[in-house]
This record gives structure tokens, sequence and C-alpha cells, in this order.
């Protein structure tokens, strides 16, 4: 791990003095940008998760009802497995 952090540091320290200071300014704002989208998109996963969730138990609940029912009533006939 070390290691690597060194070699990223003399990395960006070499890319550093070669690039242009304007050069330099426009890769941050792109950084920037980056950042804020990858932040967008946590936030829209945590948003999709949170509503799938209420629908993913719902669907749980009715699984377990049919199964009950299932186990209960013998004129149900299941499908055998693949």
């Amino acid at each position: 791990m070390r290691e690597l952090f060194y070699r990223m540091r003399d990395l960006h320290d070499r890319i550093s003095a070669r690039l242009h200071q304007d050069d330099l300014h426009a890769l941050n704002a792109r950084v920037s940008w980056l950042e804020e989208r990858v932040h967008d998109l946590e936030e829209q996963r945590r948003r999709v998760k949170a509503q799938a969730e209420p629908v993913i138990q719902e669907h749980l609940e009715n699984v377990d009802i049919a199964d009950s029912i299932a186990d209960s009533d013998p004129t149900v006939t299941r499908l055998r497995p693949r």
C-alpha cells in the first residue's frame, strides 16, 4: 500500500511538473465535476434503495403468505423445480 502511495505521488509530481497551470486548473475542474457526479449517483442509489425496500418487503411477505396457504391447502399443486 505504501509503495502504491509513493508511486502515485511520484506520478503526480511528474505530471504536475509537465502540465501548464491552465491545464492543471482544467483538470481540477474536471475532477471536481466527477466528484460531484459520484456524490449525486450515491445519493440517487440511496433514494432508489429506500424506495425499493418496502416493495421488496411486501413481495417477500406475499411469498410467505402464498407458501403458508400452499402448505395448508392439499388442493394446491406445486411446480417441481427444474
